[in-house]
């Protein structure tokens, strides 16, 4: 039997904000599709031409959990945009 939640993902008007924690697992996490960040990260932060990001290694995560109903998640991301130039991004998600 289908929950009410299940059907509200399959929709693909049903909005998830990224800095909750399944939303943000699933863009950022380590079994997440590189393309997905990438496409993020190009987006949000106006990234075009030369600058798009093609490349990303997922440094390294940092995730304790949750404390007092809080949580807080951190991941560094090597990036690679069109032109060869290297740089490291950062994304957080803070209570």
């Amino acid at each position: 039997a289908w929950c009410w939640c299940q059907k509200k993902l399959l929709d693909p008007h049903f909005f998830i904000s990224p800095t909750r924690d399944v939303a943000f697992r699933k863009l950022f996490g380590k079994d997440a599709p590189d393309a997905i960040a990438i496409s993020f990260l190009n987006n949000v932060l106006g990234l075009k031409d030369k600058e798009e990001i093609k490349k990303i290694t997922k440094i390294d995560s940092y995730s304790p959990g949750k404390m007092a109903d809080e949580s807080f998640c951190v991941q560094d991301m090597h990036c690679i945009d069109k032109s060869g130039m290297h740089y490291i991004v950062e994304v957080q998600v803070a209570p």
